[in-house]
């Protein structure tokens, strides 16, 4: 059985994170259904719905995210920025999804049934950082955009727009205050991250949210910091006010200091004992 945290990467993949926070009780958001793609599977969900995701457990930055739709003679398929094509059957759209994704497991999602602004996608961006006595602090939120017929929220790869999630949700939901929804993400993103704690001892976390038209959020992604980096800071930089950026990136400093600091200590204590000796 492989390991729920990689041990290279020392992250927690789209399929391990899914069945992780499925089996728990989280009562603040909605999780879409989701299985690893096969051609069981992808009978049963195309059964069950009329649009279908398709993710490599593996990547991010909305690479390689496709999307399934059902057609009046088939099925489409587009892959974000690389390919829209239709077929008649089931078994050659699995056949093309295999010859796509063949780099690893691959899940296939449900299209859950959420709000678009202006016409496009978008999510709402959760970030969260450790705080120095290791306590999670939620730094901010704002929204991603996608770019005009993308089917992902991601900025780099749509061309998209990033703007204040207030602003938004003023426009969607005016008889509903922001702290409406605010509250909810707060409390549904600190137990996440307790949950993921249990697991690894991640430094930040970033959880991407969408809205259906009640207002109830649909959970569709969670980014959490390996060797490779971590959720996007530099996002809340694009927005009019920089102040959740500031504390993101006052916060990393601080926590670098405090590491520094410790390794230090760590070094003298260590030369310290070794002369002792």
């Amino acid at each position: 059985m492989a390991p729920i945290v990689d041990p290279e990467r020392f992250f927690i993949n789209k399929w391990e994170m899914y069945k992780i926070l499925k089996t728990s009780t989280i009562k603040e958001f909605n999780f879409p259904e989701t299985d690893v793609l096969s051609i069981e599977s992808l009978n049963r969900m195309l059964n069950r719905y009329l649009c279908l995701y398709v993710k490599s457990v593996s990547t991010w930055g909305g690479e390689k995210i496709g999307k399934i739709e059902k057609q009046e003679n088939g099925y489409g398929l587009i892959i974000q920025s690389i390919t829209n094509n239709s077929y008649a059957s089931i078994d050659d759209l699995y056949k093309d999804l295999r010859h796509f994704y063949n780099d690893g497991t691959t899940i296939i999602q449900q299209q859950a049934p959420l709000l678009h602004y202006q016409n496009r996608v978008f999510d709402i961006r959760s970030h969260l950082q450790r705080e120095l006595d290791e306590t999670w602090v939620y730094e901010g939120d704002l929204v991603r955009v996608g770019g005009t017929d993308s089917i992902v929220s991601n900025i780099e790869i749509s061309n998209g727009m990033v703007m204040p999630t207030n602003e938004i949700l003023a426009v969607l939901f005016p008889q509903k205050p922001y702290e409406f929804f605010l509250n909810k993400m707060k409390s549904a993103s600190k137990t996440i991250c307790g949950i993921l704690d249990k697991y690894h001892y991640f430094m930040e976390v970033g959880i991407d949210y969408g809205l259906d038209d009640t207002g109830n959020l649909w959970l569709i992604e969670v980014n959490t910091d390996d060797v490779f980096g971590g959720p996007e800071q530099k996002l809340f930089s694009m927005l009019p006010d920089k102040s959740i950026y500031d504390r993101l990136t006052n916060r990393s400093q601080k926590i670098h200091e405090q590491w520094l600091h410790y390794i230090f200590e760590s070094y003298e204590e260590l030369l310290k004992n070794q002369s002792n000796n």
